[in-house]
């Protein structure tokens, strides 16, 4: 095959891969030549098609059949095959060409082909000296590793200043190529690949130092709101909670500093910011309590910040990766520029003798760089007997036209669709879904552009069903805060507006009155009893009272003044008066009257009472806190008054509140202490002469040596649940006597017990007392509890309590008996041992016959049902004188007062001694009623009081 048989297909083969390749690179990267990212501006919404832009309906209409990239390149392909073969055929008749290389100095005889028999030629002239390597030569691959080190590795400098130095260096690169004969084609796509990646790794080093920045902000918040943190419990562990988070999200975060990070690291960070917007989100009232409200709703803010930082950052590292390819694909493409040598220049022909024959040396099929070259030179000369020269160039000529024609209708057909698929997706993500794309161009270009089209309508439909979910989300969101709103702001069961919205309205009625003449009054409301409701009808039946109660409030205010529930069965009402206090106080007192009428629930009639106090503005207090204090004091007084009633705020109450609260505070800390003592005050059964029972009194002693009563501070232990404790300690002390008494002989000698409602409604305190009687090894006998008849009145779990107090062996006594609600029947259903007559009846026996007779009446009627009786408060020996033939237990001053444990062990061995004296200084025996009890009679009464006593 002939050289030049083999230069026509070399050239055909270079242009069909010339077309494949620009095919195929249009197809890949349609926007190729401008080499930018696509980034979605916020430029105005264009929702008319343009140019190419095919309208919803034409777009999805079918087409006819258009040809395919490859159908198009097959006829390229032929057309320049059928082109080569014509230049073969041509070629073939072309002469043979000899090819002589001479070196320096010496003589090449050329000779001619075997056709013609040519003389030796004269001499070749000497070959010329070979060039030597241009500055730009050398230069050129320096300067092109100065703009690759100005993109890659000049992270350092400044941004303007690496883009400076690209654009220069591509500049005088170009230059240079242009001297040296190179293509400078790529020197413009290396330039523009390079500063957008500058730009780029600029925007993400900035990106990447605002992350860093609003981390930092981040953590200077939770450092300030720790330190101020003012809250419960509770919300401080919500806030450490979400500081940790934070923490953890701030670790995580350093993955982002370079872009060798990995999807499972994205993952975990993502995942950890979601953890972090969810407990803001779920603890949001924790946190608003703990930091304040300006301080979630910046740190919400700046978690959405960095969630869009983080995009940003991976966007802008997409980029880089998409960029860096190209510019390493033009530097590759400069670098083989440069590596390619420039074409030979042809020599001049040599002439040999015979001017018919035309020797010529053609170029080598691979083109030497100059700087490759040798002491060569070479020598072309061709003989035609076929086609002449200037048909051959026609024949090259025609291929170069229909490949350049294939060329452009290819690129055209592949470039133009894909130009309106760009603009198309542009539209489509500014938001404009209903762009679609015309069909046209090659058959590939068309099934794409109808694949975008179905895509493009199922993103309309998809964004027209996402907008109607989005509108009907923020509906539900807006009546959820509404709902929250009002829920923060009203109590849930009676919805009334809570303590929260009280406190505010209470500031801004003070606020208004501070700047007028009008007055303010507070109304501290309490349902009397209400537990008495709670424990005998349920708590559902409670809490309609509640709601009853709050709309008979409303209704009585009607417009004057504001009511609000506090907490519990508590309520406060606030009321604005231009008329002065008297306004006040009749509002108050329609408050009370408002209750003397029946509430209806569940079809019947329940009559419920109020306690009131009220506080008024600016006589009482200046503070919104201030007032509810006078007010919540005033109530305190209002209840120890009775049921019912209106009490208004004096000084002296907060004088009483503080010394309450002082004395409660005193109590805590004398159980803890131990300030606390048990004395015991015998009893002294008539018909023996012995001390029978020793009863438990409490005593609180205090710094300066003094014993204070139950009755200076047992009400306020009950008031602070401090009567819990104390009753424990009691019961323990009592039984631990007892044992100690019984180990020094005196083992029939009881201990007599206090009991309350509370400690007789647990079905726990049997149990208890069983387990201490075994502890101390007290037989259950020598424990006496005593109740008091208004414990009775509490139901029957008191009374169930005093069942199982007398089964496991405990003796029952009733104290204070005919007093109060005394009931008769109560001494027939009860399991009563004893029965205490109150002081109230002892002290008029000896000088009111109504008082002996009652206390006769009770004597016998005791007797006759089998209970033994205790007079207490015999302080007198008149008294000692009514009752002695009466054969009952005495108990008080004139026997014995209470005493310290130590001393009741002498105190038990003297009063028989001291008792018999007092009886025989008394006067004869005499009943109750003052005439002359026969001896007969009283040894009779106490034989069938024994007998009683034996047969329990």
């Amino acid at each position: 095959m002939s050289v030049l048989h083999l230069r026509v297909i070399l050239a055909a083969m270079q242009c069909v891969r010339c077309v494949t390749f620009a095919a195929a690179c249009g197809a890949r990267n349609p926007g190729a030549g401008q080499n930018r990212m696509i980034e979605v501006t916020g430029r105005p919404l264009n929702m008319h098609n343009g140019p190419g832009i095919a309208p919803p309906e034409e777009a999805l209409r079918p087409r006819a059949w258009r040809p395919g990239i490859a159908w198009q390149l097959g006829v390229a392909f032929v057309g320049v095959a059928l082109l080569a073969a014509v230049a073969n055929f041509a070629v073939q008749r072309t002469i043979s060409i000899t090819t002589t290389r001479v070196l320096p100095g010496e003589a090449a005889t050329l000779r001619a082909p075997s056709l013609h028999r040519v003389p030796a030629p004269p001499p070749m002239p000497p070959a010329a000296p070979v060039a030597p390597v241009s500055e730009d030569g050398r230069a050129a691959p320096l300067l092109l590793e100065r703009l690759t080190d100005t993109v890659l590795a000049g992270s350092g400098l400044p941004v303007q200043e690496r883009t400076q130095r690209t654009s220069d260096a591509a500049s005088q690169l170009r230059d240079m190529l242009a001297r040296l004969h190179r293509s400078p084609s790529h020197v413009e796509a290396a330039r523009r690949a390079g500063e957008h990646l500058i730009e780029s790794e600029a925007a993400r080093r900035k990106a990447f130092e605002e992350h860093v920045e609003v981390m930092a902000e981040l953590g200077d918040r939770f450092q300030a709101a720790r330190r101020s943190l003012k809250s419960w419990i509770r919300t401080s562990q919500a806030l450490a909670q979400a500081e940790q988070l934070f923490q953890d999200l701030r670790q995580q975060s350093r993955v982002l500093r370079d872009d060798e990070y990995t999807a499972p690291e994205l993952g975990q960070l993502a995942a950890l910011e979601a953890q972090f917007g969810a407990m803001l989100v779920s603890e949001e009232r924790a946190l608003v309590r703990a930091a304040g409200s300006l301080w979630h709703a910046r740190t919400s803010a700046d978690l959405e910040l960095l969630r869009a930082l983080r995009g940003r950052i991976l966007q802008l590292d997409a980029q880089r990766a998409e960029v860096r390819p190209q510019f390493e694909k033009s530097v590759a493409s400069l670098r083989a520029e440069l590596l390619r040598p420039a074409m030979a220049r042809r020599g001049n022909a040599a002439r040999t003798a015979d001017p018919k024959v035309e020797v010529a040396v053609p170029p080598p099929l691979i083109a030497t760089p100059p700087w490759e070259l040798g002491s060569f030179r070479t020598h072309e000369q061709a003989v035609d007997e076929g086609i002449a020269p200037s048909g051959l160039a026609w024949l090259s000529g025609g291929v170069l036209a229909l490949l350049l024609l294939v060329s452009v209708v290819t690129v055209r057909s592949i470039l133009r669709p894909v130009q309106r698929l760009v603009a198309a997706t542009q539209r489509i993500a500014q938001g404009e879904t209903g762009v679609r794309v015309a069909r046209e161009g090659s058959r590939e270009m068309d099934r794409l552009a109808t694949a975008f089209n179905r895509m493009a309508a199922e993103l309309e439909t998809a964004q027209a069903v996402a907008r109607n979910y989005q509108q009907r989300l923020e509906a539900r969101v807006v009546e959820r805060t509404r709902q929250l709103q009002y829920q923060a702001d009203h109590d849930s069961l009676t919805q009334l507006p809570n303590r929260r919205q009280l406190f505010e309205q209470l500031r801004s009625a003070l606020a208004r009155c501070s700047q007028g003449e009008g007055r303010a009054g507070l109304f501290f409301i309490d349902l009397d009893n209400f537990k008495t409701i709670n424990d005998g009808r349920g708590h559902g039946f409670g809490d309609r009272v509640l709601v009853a109660v709050a709309e008979r409030l409303a209704a009585t205010m009607n417009g004057r003044g504001m009511a609000a529930r506090f907490g519990g069965d508590e309520f406060v009402v606030l009321v604005e008066a231009q008329d002065g206090v008297q306004q006040l106080g009749e509002a108050g007192t329609s408050l009370v009257q408002a209750f003397h009428r029946p509430l209806h629930l569940d079809g019947r009639e329940l009559l419920v009472s109020v306690s009131v106090g009220a506080a008024f503005y600016p006589e009482h207090a200046t503070g919104a806190e201030s007032l509810l204090s006078a007010a919540d004091a005033a109530l305190f007084r209002a209840k120890a008054m009775g049921r019912s009633q209106l009490a208004v705020f004096t000084p002296e109450l907060l004088e009483d509140a503080a010394a309450r609260f002082t004395t409660e505070q005193a109590l805590r800390h004398a159980v803890e202490r131990g300030e606390l003592e048990l004395l015991f005050q015998p009893e002294v059964d008539l018909a023996r002469l012995e001390v029978g029972v020793c009863e438990a009194l409490l005593r609180w002693r205090q710094p300066d040596g003094k014993l204070l009563g139950p009755e200076h501070f047992l009400r306020i232990a009950e008031e602070s649940g401090l009567i819990v404790e104390i009753n424990d300690w009691v019961l323990r002390a009592a039984i631990a006597a007892a044992a100690r008494w019984h180990r020094q002989g005196h083992a029939r000698l009881r201990v007599a017990v206090n009991a309350t409602s509370r400690q007789l409604s647990d079905p726990e305190f049997a149990r208890r007392v069983a387990g201490l009687l075994l502890e101390h090894e007290v037989p259950a006998g020598l424990l006496e509890i005593e109740l008091t008849e208004t414990v009775l009145q509490t139901g029957s779990s008191t009374i169930a309590g005093l069942r199982r107090l007398h089964e496991i062996g405990v003796t029952v006594a009733l104290d204070d008996f005919g007093t109060g609600y005394s009931s008769l029947a109560s001494l027939e259903q009860l399991p009563l041992h004893r029965v205490k007559l109150d002081r109230s009846l002892i002290a008029g026996i000896d000088s009111s016959a109504r008082s002996a007779a009652i206390a006769n009446a009770i004597i016998q009627l005791c007797f006759d049902l089998g209970v033994q009786v205790t007079a207490e408060g015999v302080e007198r020996p008149e008294q000692l004188a009514a009752l002695r033939d009466s054969g009952i237990t005495l108990q008080g001053f004139l026997l014995a007062r209470p005493l310290a444990e130590a001393q009741v062990d002498e105190a038990v061995r003297r009063l028989p001694e001291l008792l018999q004296s007092l009886l025989l200084a008394t006067t004869p025996a005499t009943n109750l009623a003052g005439a002359h009890v026969p001896a007969a009679a009283v040894a009779s009464r106490q034989r069938r009081r024994l007998s009683a006593i034996r047969t329990r």
